[in-house]
Protein backbone atom coordinates (compact mmCIF):
# COMPACT_ATOMS: atom_id res chain seq x y z
CA UNK A 1 0.00 0.00 0.00
CA UNK A 2 2.76 2.77 0.90
CA UNK A 3 4.45 1.37 -2.10
CA UNK A 4 1.53 2.38 -4.26
CA UNK A 5 1.33 5.43 -2.81
CA UNK A 6 4.31 6.84 -3.22
CA UNK A 7 4.84 5.79 -6.45
CA UNK A 8 1.31 7.89 -7.62
CA UNK A 9 2.65 11.08 -5.98
CA UNK A 10 6.23 10.16 -7.82
CA UNK A 11 4.28 9.93 -10.96
CA UNK A 12 5.00 6.27 -11.84
CA UNK A 13 0.76 5.27 -10.95
CA UNK A 14 -2.03 7.65 -11.23
CA UNK A 15 -3.77 8.24 -8.66
CA UNK A 16 -7.42 6.77 -8.46
CA UNK A 17 -10.52 9.36 -7.87
CA UNK A 18 -12.84 9.37 -5.13
CA UNK A 19 -16.61 8.03 -5.85
CA UNK A 20 -17.20 11.97 -4.97
CA UNK A 21 -14.72 13.16 -7.09
CA UNK A 22 -15.88 16.41 -9.12
CA UNK A 23 -14.22 17.31 -12.54
CA UNK A 24 -13.16 20.74 -11.71
CA UNK A 25 -14.01 22.43 -15.30
CA UNK A 26 -17.50 20.60 -15.93
CA UNK A 27 -18.65 19.64 -12.45
CA UNK A 28 -19.82 16.09 -13.60
CA UNK A 29 -18.93 13.24 -11.17
CA UNK A 30 -15.97 11.26 -12.27
CA UNK A 31 -16.39 8.24 -11.01
CA UNK A 32 -19.48 7.34 -13.67
CA UNK A 33 -16.63 7.70 -16.85
CA UNK A 34 -14.21 5.10 -15.05
CA UNK A 35 -13.13 4.48 -18.74
CA UNK A 36 -12.48 7.88 -19.72
CA UNK A 37 -10.57 9.21 -17.14
CA UNK A 38 -7.64 11.98 -17.01
CA UNK A 39 -5.41 13.16 -13.85
CA UNK A 40 -3.32 16.18 -13.20
CA UNK A 41 -1.04 15.07 -10.05
CA UNK A 42 0.64 17.97 -8.31
CA UNK A 43 3.62 17.85 -6.66
CA UNK A 44 1.99 18.81 -2.96
CA UNK A 45 0.22 15.03 -3.44
CA UNK A 46 -3.38 16.89 -4.33
CA UNK A 47 -4.80 16.24 -7.74
CA UNK A 48 -7.54 16.57 -9.96
CA UNK A 49 -9.70 13.73 -11.32
CA UNK A 50 -11.32 14.73 -15.03
CA UNK A 51 -13.85 12.79 -16.92
CA UNK A 52 -12.22 12.94 -19.84
CA UNK A 53 -8.92 14.54 -21.91
CA UNK A 54 -11.50 17.56 -23.41
CA UNK A 55 -11.99 18.98 -19.53
CA UNK A 56 -8.48 18.08 -19.15
CA UNK A 57 -7.06 19.95 -21.82
CA UNK A 58 -9.31 23.07 -21.08
CA UNK A 59 -7.77 23.31 -17.68
CA UNK A 60 -4.72 23.39 -18.59
CA UNK A 61 -5.33 25.91 -20.76
CA UNK A 62 -6.69 27.95 -18.21
CA UNK A 63 -5.24 26.89 -14.91
CA UNK A 64 -5.68 30.75 -13.42
CA UNK A 65 -9.61 30.00 -14.12
CA UNK A 66 -9.97 26.48 -12.68
CA UNK A 67 -7.29 26.17 -9.99
CA UNK A 68 -6.20 29.69 -8.95
CA UNK A 69 -2.87 29.94 -7.12
CA UNK A 70 -1.02 26.75 -9.15
CA UNK A 71 0.99 27.49 -12.06
CA UNK A 72 2.53 24.17 -14.57
CA UNK A 73 5.52 23.91 -12.62
CA UNK A 74 3.35 22.32 -9.64
CA UNK A 75 2.04 19.81 -11.79
CA UNK A 76 3.92 16.32 -11.00
CA UNK A 77 2.15 14.19 -13.84
CA UNK A 78 -0.37 13.97 -16.40
CA UNK A 79 -2.20 11.44 -16.80
CA UNK A 80 -4.89 10.50 -19.87
CA UNK A 81 -6.70 6.88 -20.91
CA UNK A 82 -5.58 5.44 -23.92
CA UNK A 83 -8.17 5.19 -26.32
CA UNK A 84 -8.16 1.54 -27.74
CA UNK A 85 -6.56 -0.38 -24.41
CA UNK A 86 -8.15 1.87 -22.13
CA UNK A 87 -4.73 2.22 -19.98
CA UNK A 88 -3.69 5.14 -18.21
CA UNK A 89 -0.68 6.71 -19.76
CA UNK A 90 1.28 9.53 -19.12
CA UNK A 91 0.61 12.19 -21.43
CA UNK A 92 3.52 14.17 -21.21
CA UNK A 93 5.23 11.42 -23.19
Amino acid sequence: MWLAAGLAMAGALPPKPGERDLCPVCGMLVSRYPHWIAVVAYRDGHAHFFDGAKDLFKYLGNLPRYAPGRSASDIASIWVTEYYGLTRIDARR
